[in-house]
């Protein structure tokens, strides 16, 4: 709850699509709850510390797809924490079988869309409104991209 504390307004309303100053104990509880099968997540943080400075989830939709999710705190934003993130569940999933991962992302996001963009996975990206959906096929991926191996 700390590291979600330190974020602003702006990287929540990115992240949950709404300015959520606090999370809920259970939110918090069903966010940190993984099996490193059908829900995981990663974390970046510098081991002298142990602080948290961001965070990929995955959560399966089916057997052969998962959706993604990422945050990475604001001082932090633009050095390729959400890249490395994207990288780690790429790789996780490939292990585990799945084929597809989709992720929702508020269209005016560039940061994260850009990360799909330049991922190396070809992404299809189809915004409505103000959301842009994200599919990206992780069987394939570019050979100029390092993304999962």
């Amino acid at each position: 709850m700390q590291f979600h504390e330190r974020l602003s307004v702006r990287t929540t309303r990115y992240r949950f699509f709404s300015p959520m100053k606090h999370l809920s104990e259970e939110f918090a509880t069903r966010l940190t709850n993984v099996d490193f099968v059908k829900r995981f997540a990663f974390v970046v943080s510098d081991p002298s510390d142990d602080i948290i400075h961001g965070v990929g989830r995955f959560e399966a939709e089916s057997k052969r797809s998962g959706e993604v999710a990422f945050v990475v705190e604001d001082s932090m934003q633009g050095v390729g924490l959400g890249s490395l993130l994207l990288e780690r569940i790429v790789g996780h999933a490939r292990k585990l079988g799945y084929e597809r991962l989709t992720a929702m992302v508020l269209a005016e996001n560039a940061q994260m869309l850009n990360i799909f963009r330049e991922s190396g996975l070809d992404p299809q990206l189809h915004t409505v409104s103000d959301v842009t959906s994200v599919k990206l096929d992780i069987r394939v991926h570019n050979p100029r991209r390092r993304v999962g191996g």
